[in-house]
Parts: structure tokens; sequence; C-alpha cells
């Protein structure tokens, strides 16, 4: 093996060890093979979106650290990447009516709303995405639902219920940032 081969492969190795809350560069192999999870997080939600990108949307949770993080996009490039904390957390509200758990979070001027569906056969993850105005301006789903653990505690998730969503207003998340 030449020096800069070496170099190169150590290089990679220890990029890897290392733990960022940054990844929209992170190496393939620091993920997942099936999702946009690292290594040393638990996938909450995990799924491929139903696109000609076939690119993969994630919530994961640190193991060792009180953050969650959403990522969407490839191995090769996470598009959009946004990290909670107990300071910024994400919403999550199980919505006992319908069976499904939405996770909501606002990123830039965008609202974003995540549906995992029960466990059934034919149900699948969606994301919608409304306007600083709550109009929808984007509806994708995935192939497949996410079986993963969805209810995983965290003191960056902010658990909701359904009092609370409908003292809002059911535009979830959009209705409760606008009138907190």
């Amino acid at each position: 093996m030449s020096y800069k081969n070496y170099l190169l492969l150590l290089a990679s190795v220890l990029a890897s060890c290392v733990h960022s809350a940054d990844t929209h560069d992170q190496p393939l192999s620091s993920f997942e093979a099936s999702s946009l999870c690292q290594k040393t997080e638990v996938a909450l939600v995990s799924c491929q979106m139903d696109e000609p990108q076939q690119r993969m949307l994630a919530i994961c949770h640190a193991k060792d650290l009180p953050e969650v993080y959403y990522r969407l996009g490839t191995h090769d490039k996470v598009d959009q990447g946004v990290t909670f904390t107990v300071q910024n957390p994400l919403l999550r509200w199980i919505d006992s009516s319908a069976y499904t758990t939405y996770f909501g979070f606002k990123d830039s001027d965008q609202y974003y709303n995540i549906g995992v569906p029960q466990e059934t056969h034919g149900a699948k993850v969606f994301m919608d995405i409304f306007d600083q105005q709550g109009q929808e301006v984007a509806n994708l789903s995935c192939i497949n639902n996410s079986f993963v653990d969805k209810t995983l505690a965290s003191p960056a998730i902010i658990d909701l219920d359904d009092k609370e969503i409908y003292k809002h207003g059911v535009n979830f998340p959009y209705d409760y940032y606008t009138n907190e």
C-alpha cells in the first residue's frame, strides 16, 4: 500500500469515528445500509421516498446525546438535515383516532409534518410541507412504511396529546407554531 493510500485510509477511518451533528457530508460508511441514520443512532423513522431520486427520509436519535436528527437525501448526499435538541425540540403527536404518529418541525420558513401510520398492509410514511401562510407546498410519500421505534423517548422530543393539538388547530405543526 502506498503512503498516499495509507493516509487516505487513515483519514477515512478517523472521520467515521468522530461524531458530528452536521451530517450533510458524512461518508457512505457512517450510515446504516438501509437508512440515513448513523451507526451510533437509533432510527425513529426510516423509509425510501417514492420519487425518481430514490432519496431516503430518516429521523434518528443519538444513542449518546440528547439529540434527534432529521435527514432527507441519499447515502452520497444529504440534501436537508435538522438537529433537534432540548432547546429546539422535535414535536411528536400520536393521533389516537387515526392510529398515526406525526413528527412536526419548522425549518427556515417551512413547516414539516411527517406521518407514520400504524403498521398495516399498504400503509406508507408521508411528509407534508407547508409555507409561512400554512398552505401545503408539497406532499411526498415513501414506498413503504417505517417499522422502527417511533415512540422512543428523548429530551429532544416534545410529546403532544390530542387535546393540545386540537387546542391550536389540526394543521400540524403549522397551527402549533403560529398559535403558541
